[in-house]
């Protein structure tokens, strides 16, 4: 009977995650200079949103902004944003883990 129940919740986790995307398979659709827009589209809604100082090991660091993402389990995905002169937002960098 646990044999069963095992089986039957595995197969229902595959059949729900059937159409899921992977944090690591949307992070290689992200382009260095997209805008917040395009990555909302392409990825959807963040987790949280932070305004952070950027490359503080570097002689200049910068403000930065981060998306977080989150597939639920134990990925997940950061996407850094630069702020241009004219104030939007563009993609600087992400790392996915």
């Amino acid at each position: 009977m646990t044999r069963m129940i095992a089986h039957i919740s595995a197969v229902l986790l595959l059949t729900l995650c059937a159409g899921c995307t992977s944090i690591g398979a949307m992070s290689k659709k992200l382009e260095v200079g997209m805008s917040e827009q395009e990555v909302k589209q392409l990825i959807g809604e963040p987790a949280s949103v932070s305004i952070q100082t950027c490359g503080s090991s570097t002689p200049e660091p910068w403000q930065c902004k981060q998306y977080k993402y989150s597939d639920g389990w134990a990925s997940f995905l950061i996407v850094y944003f630069l702020q241009l002169d004219g104030g939007g937002w563009r993609v600087n960098s992400w790392s996915a883990y």
